[in-house]
């Protein structure tokens, strides 16, 4: 099969989500080899004129933009059983038969970024990284409960090359929404556990730089190429004191249409650092009073 020159990236996103997916661009254009040709496609319900307008500010002459709005009542009766996970998850279900003109395409979430050119990634055929929480028994026996076989690989779904042709003669949206309606009651992460299940033994392995959810799992010697804030308190934009996430998704807003929104995001962070510190002395001094009450009572 030739690959195509120009590299095909698919996001599924809420109209809320177009500051993350511009950030994720912006990080995906400052990595690239100068050579790299892109075309971004945004899977959307919905995308406001102002989310439009920032977006396209992302073409140039190495990058395009292109809107493809979802039909998203046919998820209406799919689970959720993830707070942080929306129906926008099920739109990577689309993508070969919303992308009909492309053979394969790079599908990524919006909470990840890229410190690297794709190029490499692009060259595989239907690839994805291993889940880290596949070794254990307790999740051998849920991939039995999904239609799997217990030692078969579970890929992470937030970053897969697709090869559109390929899924596209396997019929695999209708496929995709045929079993989740036939596993509905047992899918813990529903569009991953589907994907896995039908592509069960297909897909190729790939290493962990491509889609990594934490620095501390990284063979010594090696870069990230994509990172994926997978965990929600790890995400740029979740501000709890201990996240440290977000200095790397400042950087890369500042080179998006969305740089004026820098400092209400640094503004967030601040606040979010002050009112833990507020609430730790609260409870400091809570406990204190308790520990004094409690020793006049003894006495």
């Amino acid at each position: 099969m030739t690959i195509p020159k120009e590299i095909s990236v698919s996001f599924a996103i809420s109209d809320n989500f177009s500051q993350h997916l511009a950030t994720v661009v912006a990080s995906i254009l400052a990595n690239a080899d100068a050579e790299d040709r892109f075309v971004f496609h945004v899977l959307a319900r919905m995308l406001s004129d102002d989310s439009r307008q920032r977006l396209l500010k992302l073409e140039n002459e190495r990058s395009r933009v292109v809107f493809h709005i979802v039909d998203s009542s046919r998820f209406d009766n799919f689970p959720l059983p993830i707070e942080h996970v929306t129906q926008e998850a099920y739109y990577r279900y689309l993508v070969p038969s919303i992308i009909e003109d492309e053979d394969r395409s790079i599908f990524m979430d919006v909470d990840v970024l890229v410190y690297g050119s794709l190029k490499p990634l692009w060259d595989n055929l239907i690839a994805g990284t291993p889940d880290v929480k596949e070794d254990s028994e307790l999740f051998r026996t849920y991939k039995k409960s999904i239609g799997m076989h217990p030692d078969s690989k579970y890929f992470y779904a937030g970053m897969m090359l697709m090869d559109l042709k390929r899924l596209r003669e396997m019929d695999f949206t209708n496929q995709c929404m045929i079993e989740t309606g036939k596993y509905i009651e047992y899918l813990a992460w529903p569009d991953q556990d589907i994907i896995n299940h039908l592509l069960e033994g297909r897909l190729l392995e790939l290493p962990l730089k491509w889609n990594c959810p934490a620095p501390k799992l990284m063979p010594r010697g090696e870069s990230i190429v994509i990172e994926h804030f997978a965990n929600f308190s790890a995400k740029p934009w979740c501000c709890l004191w201990k996240n440290r996430t977000w200095p790397k998704y400042l950087h890369y807003l500042l080179q998006s249409p969305y740089r004026d929104k820098a400092i209400e995001f640094i503004w967030s962070h601040i606040k979010g650092f002050f009112y833990f510190e507020y609430v730790k002395k609260g409870i400091k001094r809570v406990l204190i009073c308790g520990i004094l009450v409690h020793r006049k009572r003894i006495k």
